[in-house]
């Protein structure tokens, strides 16, 4: 599992942790092969001063079609690509699984957790993704010590 927890505290697949402050959008994790995806982070500047950097909305692209994209916002929007429902090709189910959590799920072997106030991500992979990962996450393939190469 890779975790985001208190807007900018990683751990990667293969647990690596590390603080990360940036602000902008970043890659979260890319599954590479077939049914490729891709996860964005987006970060804004927030806080009393704008001092600090929180987590605005994370976005799954299926294929890198931008069609088919569906967006989890803090405070629980969701926002599909043009022409789309939910539903995207029967590949992604999301629903509220608790007042805090939104939960996004597909049929090849992805699962996030996304909390409504923007402070905690959990992303799941299936075992078939090993080795076929890339982003903040790593490459989950045991080796902490390549996860940003």
């Amino acid at each position: 599992e890779c975790s985001i927890t208190g807007n900018s505290h990683f751990t990667t697949f293969d647990g690596r942790h590390f603080t990360f402050l940036g602000i902008c959008q970043y890659i979260l994790v890319k599954g590479t092969g077939k049914n490729k995806f891709t996860v964005t982070l987006q970060k804004t500047p927030c806080g009393h001063n704008f001092d600090h950097a929180c987590i605005e909305s994370i976005t799954l692209v299926l294929e890198d079609d931008v069609s088919k994209q569906v967006t989890l916002t803090r405070y629980g929007q969701v926002q599909t690509g043009p022409n789309q429902g939910l539903n995207i090709n029967g590949a992604i189910e999301i629903q509220n699984i608790s007042s805090l959590f939104v939960q996004l799920k597909t049929t090849f072997g992805l699962k996030i957790l996304f909390a409504k106030d923007g402070e905690r991500i959990y992303v799941q992979v299936d075992v078939s993704w090993k080795r076929r990962t890339l982003g903040l996450c790593g490459t989950y393939n045991g080796n902490l010590r390549d996860d940003f190469l």
